[in-house]
């Protein structure tokens, strides 16, 4: 029946927009939790990183990447884009799809093969299919595009 001096996010469930209820004993009196310091040190080294790039030239190297991105996804034969290709409306994620293949079987292809991050995306509310999405950003190169972009072919050598 103790209140908890200090309550956390776990220390309590949700019941409302402005309500909650405290869970059971012991975790209630240990959810105060504390600052996850990593976290906090790595947050500041981003934006001491951002800071001495300076934001106009990632935007702009950004740019670049994303039009050679767009650029080598033309390639394959068959591709339909799920998100905008242009800077202008793109932070650097493109959203598509092969024709004729499986999003899911050419994520895990790309993973056991060459072990690249690849998502697959399911957006039923909104898209018909399943996709995949592949992002650029300024600690990415044009041979990372070109390494993903012939990982792909192998993986799904029918594709290009």
């Amino acid at each position: 029946s103790l209140e908890p001096l200090l309550i956390g996010h776990f220390s309590m469930e949700r019941i409302g927009d402005f309500d909650y209820k405290y869970v059971d004993p012991p975790i209630r009196f240990e959810g105060c939790g504390c600052d996850v310091i990593p976290a906090i040190v790595g947050y500041g080294q981003g934006v001491k990183l951002v800071s001495e790039i300076g934001m106009e030239k990632i935007r702009s190297y950004n740019a670049k990447l994303l039009e050679y991105l767009v650029e080598k996804l033309n390639e394959f034969k068959g591709i339909e884009f799920y998100s905008p290709t242009e800077m202008t409306r793109n932070p650097g994620i493109v959203s598509f799809r092969l024709k004729d293949t499986d999003p899911q079987q050419l994520k895990v292809n790309l993973e056991k093969q060459y072990k690249v991050i690849f998502s697959k995306r399911d957006a039923p509310w909104r898209l018909p299919d399943s996709f995949n999405r592949i992002s650029v950003h300024c600690f990415n190169t044009e041979k990372d595009i070109d390494d993903a972009m012939f990982a792909i072919k192998q993986a799904i050598p029918d594709v290009s």
